[in-house]
């Protein structure tokens, strides 16, 4: 028996599997929607090579209408954090001191 929806592509299984669990006959066009972008989300989640955007297009007998490129937030790029640790002169407190004494052997200039 013909399935009403298909899925192809790297991340296709995952889709299918949300479109299979969760797709009713006489959805509303927003619950059809949002079923689409689940089954996208979950395939591109599923499989690194499916990339970090989704383009939905909706068919209606009168018009199209074309929504995209949409970005999951599991796709999006974290804020740079800064790493730069500036601790107080101080602040750790030394548990023991060993001096190592050697020779110079070859110096070099490194004031440039």
């Amino acid at each position: 028996m013909a399935k009403p929806f298909a899925a192809q592509g790297s991340g296709s299984y995952a889709a299918i599997s949300v479109l299979e669990r969760d797709f009713r006959n006489n959805m509303s066009e927003e619950d059809a929607v949002n079923l689409v972008q689940r089954a996208l989300h979950a395939g591109m989640h599923g499989d690194n090579a499916s990339g970090n955007s989704l383009n939905l297009v909706i068919m209606r007998p009168d018009k199209t209408e074309f929504r995209g490129p949409i970005v999951p937030d599991f796709c999006k790029k974290p804020e740079p954090i800064d790493l730069s640790y500036k601790f107080k002169s101080g602040a750790t407190k030394v548990l023991k001191r060993k001096t190592i004494k050697f020779d110079v052997i070859e110096s070099m200039d490194i004031s440039h």
